[in-house]
């Protein structure tokens, strides 16, 4: 595990250029799992880490093997994931970030069935995913500066009684982050995870969730390899 946590950081201290290099459906995972909502003097980033994000993430890379990816899914299958960044912006570019004791405090994901989820409590989180949660810390401190310091990774329950996960990027569902008083929803299962689909008459290309073109209305057929 140490090992795999090592490669991760390297990876993620040069994400912009990992994302570039990578299949494209990693960024538009990325897209379609973060929200931000600004205002003149505050920004909040909710960003919901899937186990796909890390599968995906890993695959092209050489220096990390099948069984060190498959370790590290194991830490987190038990969980659901979010990082979250809250932060008041001041007049020169100064930047206050709201503790994690706050956000945890105030923070929910609501499933489509009603069920709220709290964060969970410190002993119930195994060693690993502790561990791997604070060495992040100064990582995005160090990326981004102020604003990279109030990123907090915060964990809930992500499976039932049964280790079903609650939320499947690949089942249709809906789930809601409410963080203070804002909201932010998602919709599953995600696009990126799919593949593409087209409209048969004009031959536009879609995300494999969608169904039906919202131009021509005309049932959407999944892409053909070339």
């Amino acid at each position: 595990m140490k090992n795999l946590i090592i490669v991760f950081m390297a990876n993620l201290f040069f994400l912009p250029i990992t994302l570039l290099s990578q299949n494209v459906d990693v960024a538009r995972l990325v897209e379609e799992t973060q929200q931000a909502k600004m205002g003149n003097k505050h920004v909040t980033v909710v960003w919901w880490i899937p186990n796909e994000y890390w599968e995906e993430s890993f695959k092209d890379d050489p220096t990390v093997t099948e069984e060190m990816t498959k370790e590290f899914i194991e830490v987190f299958n038990e969980y659901l994931a979010l990082a979250v960044i809250d932060s008041d912006l001041g007049p020169f570019g100064g930047v206050k970030n709201k503790d994690v004791d706050s956000i945890k405090n105030n923070i929910r994901v609501i499933l489509s069935d009603q069920t709220i989820l709290k964060p969970l409590p410190e002993e119930k989180i195994s060693g690993d995913a502790s561990n791997f949660i604070s060495m992040m810390k100064p990582m995005f401190t160090k990326m981004m500066g102020q604003f990279g310091s109030g990123m907090n990774f915060i964990l809930f329950r992500g499976v039932d009684e049964d280790g079903k996960r609650l939320l499947d990027p690949g089942v249709e569902s809906r789930f809601e982050v409410n963080l203070y008083a804002e909201k932010f929803s998602f919709r599953l299962p995600l696009g990126s995870l799919l593949p593409d689909k087209y409209d048969p008459e004009t031959g536009e290309i879609f995300p494999g969730n969608y169904n039906y073109s919202p131009y021509t209305g005309i049932e959407l057929e999944l892409k053909k390899d070339e």
